[in-house]
């Protein structure tokens, strides 16, 4: 096991793709530690948690992790941290703002939209009273998108 998740760590430093597979679905990190769901989880998180090491962001944190992968356009990241179940409406200590504050106003497209796919608030305030919705008044292509994608989970009456 130790052997997979060194050949595993060495690919995703090396860069990795994580999002082309082979004809059975699996990417070159899946054929290197098989079946072994739990250790591929750890490799990838322990992968993001090197790449934003520079944040001190601690394995406890997660929800850190979740705003970091938004703000930095990091959508595998985010894809996984999702699947995890990890809090994404979870607001940062010092402005209030959650992962989707940060992919609106980055203008990361496919992080807002995996964030509200995932049920995150587009409602939520942070410290300056303004909303995911707020921000997007100033990007008509996320604005269109939190419409779009936000009417699609509402439940009809």
């Amino acid at each position: 096991a130790n052997r997979r998740v060194e050949h595993a760590n060495v690919l995703l430093v090396k860069g990795a793709r994580t999002d082309i597979c082979d004809q059975q679905g699996s990417t070159a990190v899946d054929l290197v530690v098989r079946d072994n769901y739990s250790l591929m989880i750890n490799i990838f998180r322990d992968s993001l948690l090197n790449k934003f090491k520079d944040l001190n962001i601690q394995p406890d944190q997660m929800d850190k992790l979740v705003r970091a992968c938004a703000k930095n356009n990091d959508s595998e990241g985010l894809k996984l941290l999702i699947h995890l179940g990890v809090p994404i409406d979870v607001p940062g200590p010092s402005t209030g703002q959650t992962a989707l504050h940060h992919a609106v106003i980055e203008q990361h497209l496919i992080c807002a939209q995996l964030l509200i796919q995932a049920g995150a608030d587009t409602h939520q305030q942070d410290k300056k009273n303004k909303s995911p919705l707020d921000y997007a008044i100033n990007h008509p292509d996320i604005l269109r998108l939190i419409e779009r994608e936000s009417s699609q989970f509402r439940v009809k009456k």
